[in-house]
């Protein structure tokens, strides 16, 4: 299935560069799309095909552009799942200071950067660093989603990486206390026969 998807994003591609000419900014898109599909199983050619999409988006946008930083964020994961945490975490930041310039503090995708910043600073056992960056994603999140907060699955990611950042500072307490908010909001969110209440 995989294969079938990178084959149509491929003719897609040698169809918009025969149409459009190899700079066009859809052509960018399609460069994006084949960088997500090869993700994690092929990190070589997923860097190599979101930098050629990266090359067009800045060549034509601004820094700050939505996409230029979606480009980025994407070279951000592929860091992140590769173990390349330091390039993950230095993306992460660009990406973070653009979206909060364009989105505003309240937006997902910034509850989303600031979700992944955490992981990478409790992977470093740099506690207090997840926690700030936990601390902020929660209530961006809270201000992306208003009361409905409640039922999405993006917050009980948020609550259960508290949870596990608490629980490697020895906080029982609040550990428990950021678990339980977790799979309530998970029970809310994905109903309570979900993977991620079990």
């Amino acid at each position: 299935a995989k294969d079938d998807i990178l084959a149509l994003h491929m003719e897609a591609l040698r169809g918009k560069r025969e149409v459009f000419g190899s700079s066009h900014l859809s052509v960018a898109v399609s460069w994006n799309q084949i960088g997500c599909v090869y993700g994690k199983e092929d990190q070589e050619k997923a860097l190599e095909s979101l930098l050629k999409c990266l090359k067009i988006r800045r060549a034509q946008l601004p820094d700050d552009h939505p996409d230029v930083l979606q480009v980025l964020y994407n070279i951000a994961v592929i860091h992140h799942t590769g173990g390349t945490l330091t390039e993950a975490l230095e993306l992460y930041c660009k990406c973070l200071c653009g979206m909060k310039k364009v989105l505003g503090d309240g937006h997902r995708d910034v509850s989303s950067t600031l979700i992944c910043m955490a992981m990478i600073h409790r992977d470093q056992n740099q506690m207090s660093k997840a926690l700030d960056c936990c601390r902020e994603a929660l209530a961006c999140g809270k201000a992306a989603f208003g009361m409905s907060y409640e039922k999405n699955e993006q917050m009980g990611l948020i609550f259960e990486l508290l949870g596990s950042i608490y629980q490697l500072k020895r906080d029982v307490n609040s550990a428990v206390t950021a678990y339980k908010e977790c799979v309530r909001v998970y029970v809310g969110a994905c109903g309570k026969n979900h993977v991620r209440v079990g």
